[in-house]
């Protein structure tokens, strides 16, 4: 039998069984993964933070003395978010968003806005290619292990900070274990925070990594319904932004409405075109028609 299809079923039972369970402990994880030779870790990273936790996963053929990949999240009740591996992960979120459709060149600037613990890192890291990538992340649980995922990426930086259409103080609601933090209110929160809000046009007058007349290869955006106000503070920019590969899904305020009739009109009217939806129809990739 294939070792590939057995590596395959191994996962696929590990997973089922985590499923079937509705979550584990991690010493109950690893010894699951153990039991099926998968070669992923799970621990928990106290000294690092009260609830960051870290992957570690050695490659079936990589060079035994090459070291392991290591991912850094948050909270132990998404470890089943790495169980295929990290690798596999990136590749999955750069499928997600059509990011995997784009070629990405050295030197090139990539936005992240709405990194969360900045998984798309792990596909970019994996291009081998130098670029400048600026992380967005406004969930301080979120974001620290977001700086810790960082500094796995030269050329990648954290930012603990808010985006909208207005400088102004706002109101967060937390939604840590599903990742689902927003400055729109949703249905369900656990809990809210003050925080500095600023348009992406302020953040990038102060910012000498990327010059103002500097092209963005990439704007990657998901802000749980937020969408539009954060595409609004960015107008003076969008003109230098080539792609922006957003997720427009039913996660807007009270109601969870979409955003994609704001967003794609928004775009339209700023010389934008579509260049891919994706199978699950809320993931889109627009191009500037200009560039």
């Amino acid at each position: 039998m294939p070792k590939n299809f057995l590596r395959f079923l191994a996962h696929y039972l590990v997973i089922r069984f985590v499923h079937f369970f509705g979550g584990l402990s991690l010493p109950i994880l690893n010894a699951a993964l153990k039991a099926f030779s998968i070669d992923l870790h799970f621990e928990k990273c106290p000294n690092l933070g009260k609830a960051l936790c870290r992957v570690t996963e050695r490659l079936p053929h990589a060079d035994k003395n090459a070291p392991p990949k290591i991912q850094y999240f948050h909270l132990p009740e998404r470890a089943h978010i790495y169980l295929r591996g990290i690798t596999r992960r990136g590749q999955q979120i750069a499928a997600n968003y059509g990011i995997d459709r784009l070629s990405l060149k050295a030197d090139d600037v990539v936005l992240d806005v709405g990194a969360n613990s900045g998984d798309l890192l792990i596909y970019l890291s994996n291009l081998k290619t130098p670029l400048t990538v600026h992380c967005f992340e406004p969930d301080p649980v979120a974001f620290a292990s977001l700086a810790l995922n960082c500094k796995n990426l030269k050329g990648a930086l954290a930012v603990h900070q808010a985006l909208g259409n207005k400088c102004e103080s706002a109101v967060l609601y937390l939604s840590t274990l599903g990742g689902d933090s927003s400055l729109s209110e949703p249905a369900t929160y656990d809990t809210t925070m003050q925080v500095s809000s600023l348009t992406l046009d302020s953040w990038l007058q102060n910012q000498p990594s990327i010059p103002l007349n500097k092209e963005i290869k990439l704007l990657k955006l998901e802000a749980e319904g937020f969408e539009p106000e954060i595409l609004e503070g960015a107008r003076e920019t969008l003109h230098r932004i080539r792609y922006i590969a957003a997720d427009l899904g039913w996660e807007r305020g009270t109601t969870q409405d979409c955003t994609i009739p704001q967003v794609v009109n928004l775009l339209l009217k700023n010389n934008f075109v579509i260049e891919h939806v994706s199978r699950d129809g809320v993931h889109f990739v627009f191009k500037n028609s200009l560039m």
